[in-house]
C-alpha cells in the first residue's frame, strides 16, 4: 500500500474510533467524530514527518 492510502485508512479509524469513545461517555459522537474528521489529518503528520534531532 502507497504512504497516503495508509494515512486515509489511520484518519478514518480515528473518526470512527472518536465517535465510538463519545457515544460511550454520552456525548455527541457526531460532534467528536467531525472534530477527528478536521483534527486527525492537521496531527498526522507530525507523526510522521518530525525532523529527527541527531
Amino acid at each position: 500500500m502507497t504512504p497516503y492510502v495508509v494515512l486515509a485508512l489511520l484518519c478514518f479509524a480515528s473518526m470512527i474510533a472518536a465517535a465510538e469513545m463519545a457515544k460511550r461517555r454520552g456525548l455527541n459522537h457526531r460532534l467528536w467524530f467531525l472534530l477527528a474528521a478536521l483534527i486527525g489529518p492537521l496531527a498526522l503528520p507530525l507523526l510522521f514527518f518530525k525532523k529527527r534531532v541527531a
